[in-house]
């Protein structure tokens, strides 16, 4: 289990009002998720599952969501959909249930979708073997338990100033990582 030092997020909507370029990084996104969305499998045997990792406040997962559902509806109208917002422990969770219960969210748009919460780290198993069908993570993969300094001239793994012992590190981390997400 990883632990992370989770401080309380600022509340009363703090985020949502100050997430504009994390909005601005996730529209580059969409045509992506658009893309996604042409392969989606509807389950029949439970619901479909929408996991939104790194959700805060909620704002910024409205329109991702809707598109997600949108899209699944067009395949099922009757498939029940489970939406799991998750993010870690000292999220503001009451802003987040007030902004998707909202007039413009997906609660006021869809039928036959319900909504849970999860405080965990994303990098902890946060549901029981394939019972996630599609997994939104959206401007938060940034936040890696541990990251690497790769010195004061360079801020990325592509950079040219990076030591091969700084790029190895980071792969190494990144595997690891990606193999815990996975699994």
């Amino acid at each position: 289990s990883n632990s992370f030092a989770s401080k309380e997020m600022k509340g009363n909507g703090y985020y949502n009002k100050n997430s504009s370029s994390q909005k601005a990084a996730q529209d580059t996104m969409m045509p992506n998720l658009e893309a996604a969305l042409e392969d989606i499998i509807i389950p029949t045997d439970r619901p479909f599952t929408i996991m939104d990792l790194g959700c805060s406040q909620g704002s910024n997962s409205i329109q991702p969501i809707q598109k997600i559902i949108k899209a699944v509806r067009e395949k099922s109208e009757d498939v029940p959909i489970h939406v799991i917002h998750n993010d870690l422990p000292g999220n503001d969770f009451q802003t987040l249930f007030e902004t998707i219960n909202g007039r413009q969210s997906y609660m006021d748009s869809f039928e036959n979708v319900y909504v849970s919460a999860k405080g965990q780290s994303y990098y902890d198993k946060l549901t029981p073997d394939e019972q996630v069908d599609f997994v939104l993570a959206l401007v938060t993969l940034h936040w890696l338990p541990e990251t690497v300094d790769f010195g004061p001239n360079a801020w990325s793994i592509r950079s040219p100033n990076v030591s091969c012992k700084s790029k190895q590190i980071a792969e190494d981390l990144a595997s690891h990582y990606l193999k815990n997400f996975l699994l």
